[in-house]
């Protein structure tokens, strides 16, 4: 018989020294200034365009963006901060977000303080701010879901803590508004398992926990059925089902679709989820298996033989030095970081649940990782952009767990009789100082590399995106010459077909393009591409029906999304955009609208095209 056994040393005066932290107001207003430097530069055409276009358009043409209303709650508060502010542009929805995120750290800040140091905490949410590196920069559904979710968590909790129904009833309630924010985010009704752990942990009389459970439930529902209410007093409520049926159809995929393009039927999501979740926690425990094994050597062996000191510092710098030579060579990329950082949530927090006393801090680790696993659902391949958005509980958790730790120890003895036989680690306080250390330096290291050079979907030198686009709505936002230069000759070729309030078809990852024009998509949802083809014919069917003139076509001609695609238009893709097999079905599609309407081409750039029907002039 073997017994395993875990040591983690905790420093003895837990308050001393760098525990101390600094200033929080200064601390949020340093946080705050990172975020406005940032926000000035970076255009990418669909994300922004796609939510930016349903924030003009949600109050005034509700129809022409249907498909948007499955994100309703961002969409209302866009709508809203467009309307008062109706010379905002793009750069006002950027500040709009920094004000959501002062928001998200002063919440998370004031509350976690009572269960991690504050040194700690702020050393994590720093860190976190440098995660949301190039991400999109604009207040939208997912980053103001961080928000719901997380004051969500801090009613839970406290009203579990304190036994207050009122506050578990407020709960439910944002979950339900989290819920009408993005449509996913009804999973969040399963935080009612945090009840059940409460009671478990607990022993807790089943009575208060049925009483709590409805209580979170009866939020919930009130919520949902008054928000349903206000839809339908302002004549929106069948845009929203409309948007649902959309969803619903988007999430069963045809037997008749091309597998290359369908991102977000239910099993592909599920799939995505769990490989994604596989692989952050296998990379996570390589990576703590290979740090102790190292340290355990290099502590046997310089007991062996002290002189031996240089070699194990020469190992270490080269070791630092791969890191970074693989940052700047792009092998180790933000998604490589994200996945360590999920991973170790994971397995520490998992850990942590299992082995701690702490029964309030369990609990909180229970509630932050559900959210962490249960956010990104509803995101296919977008899952480690939202993914970013959920780690503002665990993580400050975990990471005070770990740098709290000043020596470990693992054994994992014989107990049989005459047998010594086992396997030994040990990490002494020195060494787990230096691994912390480096690990801290290389994080910020990589995510302020990362900030520089791949603002979201419009990757360069942040030093040569000082051109502007000429537009009213990107005033004070840059981009690289050649990416401006090629919406400005857009812009100003199709103001000679296109005007404000027109119904524009742009085709396909150009929504920015009614942003800017403050146009309506014709087939109710600005970027196209999110169809699967089957839904595309079926939209442009609706479309002729409904409309009684042919749009102006403003048509992309190479890809602007993803991967090498977003240094465009500096690298344009090798690949044949129209034969691309995530678009050729929708192409296709769209090639039989053009040649039936007989459209033809009055203008093109290198990227763009713009195509007229019959009849149409200047």
């Amino acid at each position: 018989m073997s017994k395993f056994n875990l040591y983690l040393q905790a420093p003895k005066d837990e308050l001393k020294g760098s525990h101390a932290g600094m200033n929080p107001k200064l601390f949020f207003f340093l946080l705050f200034c990172f975020q406005i430097l940032v926000i000035f530069q970076g255009i990418e055409l669909a994300d922004t365009g796609f939510y930016g276009s349903f924030y003009q358009q949600i109050f005034d043409n509700p129809q022409s963006v249907a498909y948007c209303f499955m994100f309703w709650l961002s969409g209302i508060i866009g709508g809203i901060f467009l309307k008062i502010f109706p010379f905002a542009g793009l750069f006002g929805l950027r500040i709009l977000w920094v004000f959501v995120f002062l928001a998200i750290i002063v919440v998370a800040y004031r509350f976690l303080k009572k269960y991690v140091h504050t040194a700690y905490l702020q050393w994590s949410l720093f860190i976190l701010t440098l995660h949301l590196n190039n991400d999109p920069k604009e207040f939208y559904y997912n980053n103001f879901s961080s928000l719901l979710y997380l004051v969500t968590a801090i009613l839970l909790f406290n009203g579990l803590k304190s036994n207050r129904l009122m506050a578990i009833f407020g709960s439910g309630a944002i979950v339900s508004l989290n819920a009408f924010n993005r449509f996913p985010n009804i999973l969040g009704v399963g935080l009612a398992m945090a009840i059940l752990y409460y009671g478990f942990i607990h022993k807790t009389e089943i009575k208060v926990i049925v009483k709590m459970l409805f209580s979170f439930m009866a939020g919930f529902l009130v919520t949902t059925g008054i928000v349903l209410l206000i839809m339908q007093l302002a004549g929106q409520l069948h845009i929203y089902l409309d948007a649902l049926y959309i969803l619903a159809g988007m999430g069963k995929r045809p037997v008749q679709i091309n597998p290359a393009e369908d991102h977000y039927s239910i099993i592909l999501m599920i799939k995505t989820i769990i490989h994604h979740f596989g692989v952050t926690v296998i990379v996570a425990i390589l990576i703590i298996a290979g740090l102790i094994s190292f340290y355990t050597m290099e502590d046997r062996i310089k007991r062996l033989n002290p002189n031996i000191n240089i070699l194990f510092g020469i190992i270490k710098l080269c070791f630092i030095a791969l890191i970074v030579a693989l940052v700047f060579r792009g092998t180790i990329t933000n998604i490589s970081i994200n996945n360590v950082i999920t991973g170790v949530c994971l397995v520490v927090g998992t850990a942590m649940i299992l082995f701690s006393p702490n029964k309030e801090v369990n609990l909180l680790l229970f509630i932050g990782i559900f959210i962490m696993i249960v956010h990104p659902m509803g995101s296919s391949e977008g899952i480690r952009t939202v993914e970013k958005y959920s780690l503002w509980i665990v993580f400050p958790i975990v990471f005070d767990r770990i740098f709290s730790t000043v020596s470990l120890r693992i054994n994992n003895r014989s107990e049989r009789p005459g047998q010594s036989a086992g396997i030994y680690f040990f990490v002494s306080e020195k060494q787990l100082t230096e691994a912390k250390k480096g690990v801290l330096i290389l994080s910020i290291f990589s995510c302020l590399y990362f900030t520089y050079y791949y603002p979201h979907s419009d990757w360069g030198n942040r030093a040569t995106m000082i051109y502007p686009v000429n537009n009213k709505n990107m005033r004070f936002v840059y981009t690289s010459k050649e990416r401006a230069e090629l919406l400005n000759q857009l812009l100003e070729a199709s103001a000679k077909y296109v005007h404000t309030g027109d119904i524009v078809f742009v085709y396909d990852c150009n929504a920015l393009y009614h942003f800017m024009t403050d146009t309506k998509p014709y087939t109710r949802n600005p970027w196209p591409w999110l169809y699967l083809s089957n839904t595309f014919k079926t939209e442009l069917e609706n479309a002729e029906a409904t409309n009684k003139y042919l749009p102006v076509i403003i048509m992309q001609t190479a890809s602007t999304l993803v991967d090498d695609a977003s240094y465009w238009p500096q690298r344009r893709s090798p690949n044949d955009y129209l034969k691309n097999p995530t678009n050729i079905d929708r192409n296709k599609i769209m090639e039989e609208f053009i040649t039936n309407h007989n459209y033809h081409e009055v203008w093109s750039n290198s990227y763009f095209k713009i195509l007229i029907p019959p009849g149409k002039t200047i």
